[in-house]
This record gives structure tokens, sequence and C-alpha cells, in this order.
């Protein structure tokens, strides 16, 4: 399994990544297609490459690439090459807006891609508004649509996982949930929802625990989780949460399933806290179309499997270490820009969004569709838990009912 790169030599090379295929500065290389490359249609990215959910950037950078590469030996958008431009807002509000502000005065991006979390998206948001220019997010947290009515969604919304964590709790024959969230704006952004969802179906939420993304040590509090009386955890955090809530539940021998996000049961953490430590841990925010049925080595999406194929021969690695639902993203990101271009025939913010509103756009993650009255792309019947712990070649296996 490949090593994960990690601090400033991550960001070394993946800058050295950006410049060689056109996403930094400096002028591009001539694209192989026969697109134009002296006035490219310019993508500019705002990603957390550094920071809590470093991972998870680099990797939608990654797929954001493979799509750009690709566009470019098909002929570009409207004839012209497509350009990825990347910043780093490293998981902070005020970096966040001023890389969307530079991309978009200085560097004159045509439309805005991330960030993925909530915080910065939102900080993005404010910028891209009040310039005119569309942005695709891919975070869950709220959005004020009337406030920002350039941004659209290519992510479910936390309303939509919610009460998804009350289904397959549900659908496993729990009754009584614990949480456990992080007290930033992702993790809080949770809590009452999934409390609304369980009355509505009949669950009780035994107790909810909230904690500092910092904490190193989660034993006191998956302890009173527990203590409740708990006969599932939902887990609202990312990144090396998981290696701490893991060792707790080892320590206290408690075997009630666990619902989290990816974040926290990436192959990383299954290093560190060991494979048995994954056991019965149910991961959201997947797509139908990226999971494995049980059993099969492939994909649902014949998009997916694709997809699998370029990136493992974009990134020469056999099998693909990686989850696709982090690199997919930003391939989708970037293919639903070309797409939304050459049905408008135009890259000016109304074209774009009447294009947008036409019809549904099919991506390796998801078909998305929007409206005037609605810019979450994503519908709920896409939504899927896997199993985590079954990493192989790129996607993970599905939970399927019973």
């Amino acid at each position: 399994m490949a090593k994960t790169l990690s601090g400033g030599f991550a960001v070394l090379l993946l800058v050295g990544a950006l410049t060689a295929c056109g996403g930094g500065g400096g002028s591009a290389a001539q694209a192989p297609g026969q697109c134009n490359n002296d006035d490219p249609v310019r993508v500019g990215g705002i990603f957390d490459i550094t920071g809590a959910v470093a991972e998870v950037s680099q990797q939608q950078v990654r797929g954001a690439e493979l799509a750009v590469q690709q566009l470019n030996t098909g002929g570009g958008v409207l004839g012209r090459c497509v350009k990825l431009l990347v910043k780093d807002a490293a998981g902070d509000p005020t970096k966040a807006s001023a890389a969307a502000r530079e991309l978009i005065d200085r560097d004159e991006v045509d439309t805005l891609i991330g960030p993925p979390n909530t915080a910065t998206a939102g900080a993005s948001a404010e910028v891209s508004s009040e310039s005119g220019v569309l942005q695709l997010v891919g975070n869950t947290g709220p959005i004020d649509y009337q406030k920002y009515p350039n941004v659209f969604r290519m992510e479910f919304a936390v309303g939509q996982v919610g009460p998804g964590f009350v289904d397959i709790a549900k659908e496993l024959g729990r009754t009584r949930i614990g949480i456990l969230a992080s007290n930033d704006a992702f993790g809080s952004s949770y809590p009452d929802l999934i409390r609304t969802a369980a009355a509505q179906q009949g669950l009780e939420i035994a107790r909810t625990e909230l904690f500092d993304p910092q904490t190193v040590d989660l034993l006191p509090q998956v302890r009173a989780v527990k203590d409740s009386g708990a006969d599932i955890l939902v887990v609202v955090a990312t990144g090396q949460a998981g290696v701490s809530l893991f060792k707790a539940r080892q320590e206290l021998n408690w075997t009630a399933p666990v619902l989290a996000f990816s974040g926290v049961a990436t192959p990383q953490i299954q290093q560190a806290v060991g494979p048995d430590a994954l056991r019965d841990v149910y991961i959201t925010l997947n797509y139908h179309d990226l999971l494995r049925p049980p059993g099969s080595d492939a994909p649902n999406g014949q998009k997916a499997q694709e997809f699998v194929t370029a990136l493992k021969a974009s990134l020469n690695q056999n099998p693909l270490a990686e989850n696709i639902a982090y690199s997919s993203t930003g391939y989708d990101m970037v293919m639903m820009t070309a797409h939304l271009a050459a049905q408008a025939n135009s890259l000016e913010l109304n074209a774009l969004r009447n294009a947008l509103y036409a019809g549904p756009f099919t991506g390796v993650k998801a078909t998305y569709a929007g409206s005037q009255d609605s810019h979450d792309l994503v519908s709920s019947e896409q939504l899927s838990f896997a199993r985590a712990g079954t990493l192989q070649d790129g996607t993970l296996e599905q939970v399927t009912a019973g």
C-alpha cells in the first residue's frame, strides 16, 4: 500500500505536479490535444491541501488534474485548453477568502471549484458571489443560496446525511443512538438533525458528546456514550479523531456498531489501529455507483469502473490504494464545468446557470441535477453506506439491506 505524503514535502510534490500539467503559475505547456492553449479556460481550485483534511483535498486535486488531462487530450472546452490553478486554504476561512479573491482578481479564473469543508466553502462563497463567478463546492454544511446564488453543491447536504445515519441504524436493528461529534461547524451541524430523524422513526438518542477536534484522547467521551446504554455510535468528525475513537472503543471492549465519515476510517487509520478496530464500522457520504456489491471486484457504476482504470494509469499505481470517493469529487467538478460550458457555448455566469438548470449531468460519483429552487445537486437516493476496512482497488463494499 502506498505511503501517504505529509507536511511540506507533500505540498512541494503537489505543486510540482500542478505546474507540470498547467495547474500552477507560469505558462502552461502545450496540451497534447488540438485545443488552443493561448487563452485557456481557467478553473480555480480552492482546496485544503494542508491542515486537518489535507489527505481528502490532495486526492480531490489528483482527480481534478486527471479531468484536465483528459479534456485537453480531447480538444479542451470550446476549443480552448483547460488550466487548473490551485490555492491552499489550509482549513482557514480567511485564507479561503484570500485564495478566492486572488484567483478571481489576479488569475481571472472563469469558474471556481472547492473547497471541501463548511467553513472554507462559506468564506470563499462570499467572494465568488460578490464577483459573479460560478462556484461548485463539495461540503455538506448549510449554504444560504439566497445569499450565494452562484454556488452549487456537488455533495450530499447535512440534511440528507443526518437522516441517513438514522436509516442505517434502524436497518441494523438498533434503537438507542449515541452521538460523538466535534464541536466545530462541521460536527455541530448534525446532532439536532439526527435527533429529529430518530424521533420520527421511533429511535432514541441515548447521549450526545461533543469534543475538541484537537483532542488526542476520546476515552472519556466514548465511555460516557457507552455507559448511556447506546447500542450504536454515530461519529461526526474527520481526520485523526478516528485513531482516538477506535483505540478508546478497543480499550472499553465496546462492540456496538459505529456509523462515521470516511475521514475517520482511512487506510492510514486502519494501519494505526489495526483492521479489527474497523469491524462493524460503516461509513457514510458514499455513492451507490462508487461502491462494490458484496462479492464483486468492481464498483456498481460503469463510469466509476472507467475512472478507477484511468486513475491507476495516471498515478502508475496498481492496485489503487486510495478511496475514489475523494478523487472522483475533483474529477466531477472539472467535468461538470466543461459540460456546462459546452451546453451553454459560453462561460458567462447566467449561461452556465441556465445550462445547469436545463438537465442532469452524469459524473463518476453521481448524477447531478439542480434548479433555481435547489442548488443541492445530489439526490438522497444515491446515498449509500459502505463497510470500513474493505478498501480494494479504490472502492469499498456496499452495505445492503439485511
